[in-house]
C-alpha cells in the first residue's frame, strides 16, 4: 500500500458511498464498464444541474458531417450523416493526444471512398481501437474522431479549417466524451490491464479519539480529482479544455482508474460521491441564456467569487475564469492556437450574453476593462520554439499560422504564461474607465492558394495577422520615485 493517505473529514461512511464491490486489475473489465453504465444512466435521470447544462444544446443540436459507424460485429466504417436524420444519431466523441508523426493514418480525399466501406484496423493506434470497444460495450453505435472524420489533405485545407471551427458544437452535442488520459500519444490506448487494485479501493479504518471511535476511509493521495486530471498529458493539450468544458459528460481513462465528470464528479474509488460545481478548481458552469438571466444566484454555486454587480460583472467573471484556467497548463504550438482551440467556447459564451462582438479573445462590450489583463505566472518549462512539427494533425496543422501575429493588446498574444484579469469587469458602466476606444479590429488572413478568402472570416476562429486599436483619453504626468 502507498504510505501517503488522504483521510476524509466531516463525512460519515454512508455519505461517501465508497466502492465496496470488486475492483478488477483491468479498466476494460466488466466491473469498470458496469460502473460506467451506471454513471450514464444516473446522469440524465437524477442530475438537475446536468439538465440545465444541456438545455442550450438541445435548442440548436449539431451533428457532424461524418461519423464512424461501429457495428456489433465486423469492422467500423465511415458514414455520411443525413441532415434529415441527424436527430437520431447519438454519438460519442474522443479526446486524445494526436501525434501524427507516429500515427500518420488519417482521412484524405484519396481514401474517403475506401473508409466508407471499412476502416483498416491494422492502421489505427490502440486508442482508437479501445474507443471502438468502449462504444460497443455501452451500446453507442457512432463515434467522432478528428483524425477519421475531417479531411486533412494539406496543412491549410479549407474543410479542416471550417470543421475545427465547429469543434465546440461537435463535443457539446455528443452523448459521451471518451478521454484517453493515460499517455502522451495514442499508442497508450485507453485501458490499463495491470493496475494495483489495493490503491484504488479505499481502506476502511477505525480511529479512536479518547473514548470515541470514528470510521474513516484512507485513499491514495491522487484521489484529488483536479490533481489527477491536471497531471495527465491530455490536460496540457489546448483543445482538451474546450472539449472538457462543453461536453455534457466525460469519462477519463487513467492508468489507475476511471474518472467521471458531468456537473458532478466520480471515480472508481468513490463511484457514488457527487461533488458539486464548487468542489473543483474549475467548475463547468453551464453557458445558456437562462443561466445568464439568473446568473447572480447560479454563479454563486458555480464560481468561487462574484463581484458586486452580478447583473453584468457575473457574466464576465465567467470569461475571466475561463481564460485563467485555459492558460493554466495548456502548451500552445503558437499564439493563433490560443484563439482556435477556444473558438467554440467563445461563440457559446457570446450567444449567452447577447453579444457576438468578439475581437482576438476579447469582447467589444466593456473592452477597456479587458485591456488590463496581465501575466500572473510563467510555466517552468517552455518548449523549444525552433522545433517545427509536420503539418498533419490539428496542432501541427496550426503551425502554418506560426508567422501570423495576434495583436499585442490581446491576452492571446502571450504564448506562455497564465493570464489574470482578462475580463475583470467590476461595474455596470464605464464610469471608472477614463479612456474611450473609438476603434478596434483585426486583420484576417487566408492564403489565396487554398481557396479561403477574407469573406469566410469567422471572428471566433478566423486566423489573423495583427490588429488595430485607437485609444482616446487625457494624458497625465507620472513619475517613478526610487
Amino acid at each position: 500500500m502507498s504510505s501517503c493517505f488522504h483521510f476524509t473529514d466531516q463525512c460519515t461512511v454512508d455519505d461517501l458511498r465508497v466502492n465496496k464491490g470488486t475492483i478488477a486489475p483491468s479498466t476494460a473489465s466488466e466491473e469498470s464498464f458496469e460502473l460506467l453504465r451506471n454513471w450514464l444512466e444516473k446522469c440524465p435521470d437524477e442530475h438537475a444541474a446536468c439538465d440545465l447544462f444541456q438545455e442550450q444544446n438541445l435548442l440548436d443540436p449539431y451533428v457532424p458531417e461524418r461519423l464512424v459507424f461501429i457495428p456489433a460485429t465486423g469492422k467500423p466504417r465511415l458514414v455520411l450523416v443525413d441532415p434529415e436524420l441527424a436527430q437520431d444519431k447519438q454519438y460519442a466523441t474522443l479526446s486524445h493526444c494526436w501525434d501524427s508523426s507516429k500515427f500518420p493514418f488519417r482521412l484524405l480525399t484519396s481514401n474517403l471512398a475506401a473508409l466508407q466501406s471499412e476502416i483498416p484496423l491494422q492502421k489505427l493506434p490502440q486508442t482508437f481501437l479501445d474507443a471502438f470497444e468502449i462504444c460497443r460495450r455501452i451500446d453507442v453505435q457512432y463515434l467522432w474522431i478528428d483524425a477519421l472524420c475531417i479531411i486533412w489533405n494539406n496543412r491549410l485545407d479549407k474543410e479542416a479549417y471550417f470543421t475545427t471551427a465547429k469543434m465546440g458544437s461537435i463535443y457539446a452535442s455528443s452523448y459521451l466524451n471518451i478521454a484517453a488520459a493515460r499517455g502522451p500519444d495514442d499508442s497508450y490506448g485507453c485501458f490499463s490491464y495491470n493496475r494495483n487494485t489495493d490503491l484504488v479501493k479505499p481502506l476502511r479504518l477505525s480511529i479512536k479519539h479518547g473514548k470515541d471511535t470514528s470510521q474513516v476511509y484512507a485513499t491514495g493521495y491522487d484521489f484529488s480529482w483536479d490533481k489527477r486530471f491536471y497531471s495527465s498529458p491530455l490536460s496540457r493539450r489546448p483543445w482538451t479544455f474546450q472539449e472538457r468544458y462543453v461536453a455534457p459528460r466525460t469519462v477519463y481513462y487513467h492508468d489507475d482508474q476511471l474518472q467521471w465528470e458531468c456537473q458532478y464528479l466520480g471515480n472508481e474509488t468513490f463511484p457514488g460521491i457527487e461533488l458539486p460545481l464548487n468542489h473543483r478548481a474549475f467548475p463547468k458552469v453551464p453557458l445558456d441564456s437562462a443561466f445568464m438571466e439568473h446568473r447572480g444566484e447560479r454563479l454563486r454555486v458555480g464560481m468561487h467569487h462574484l463581484d458586486i454587480y452580478p447583473e453584468l460583472g457575473g457574466s464576465f467573471d465567467v470569461w475571466n475564469q475561463i481564460v485563467w484556467n485555459y492558460t493554466r497548463a495548456a502548451e500552445f504550438s503558437c499564439t493563433q492556437e490560443k484563439l482556435f482551440a477556444i473558438a467554440g467556447l467563445a461563440q457559446k459564451f457570446g450567444t449567452c450574453i447577447g453579444d457576438t462582438g468578439y475581437v482576438a479573445g476579447m469582447w467589444i462590450w466593456c473592452f477597456a476593462h479587458q485591456l488590463l489583463w496581465r501575466v500572473a505566472t510563467f510555466p517552468k518549462v517552455v518548449h523549444d520554439p525552433k522545433q517545427t512539427p509536420s503539418y498533419t494533425s490539428k496542432e501541427q496543422w496550426l503551425a502554418a499560422f506560426r508567422g501570423y501575429g495576434v495583436p499585442s493588446w490581446s491576452w492571446a498574444s502571450v504564448e506562455h504564461g497564465r493570464i489574470a484579469a482578462a475580463a475583470l469587469v467590476t461595474r455596470p458602466d464605464d464610469h471608472d474607465i477614463i479612456v474611450k476606444i473609438p476603434e478596434m479590429g483585426v486583420y484576417p488572413v487566408y492564403p489565396v492558394r487554398h481557396h479561403i478568402s477574407n469573406d469566410d472570416h469567422d471572428p471566433f476562429s478566423g486566423p489573423i495577422n495583427g490588429g488595430r486599436l485607437r485609444v482616446k483619453g487625457r494624458l497625465a504626468r507620472e513619475g517613478l520615485y526610487l
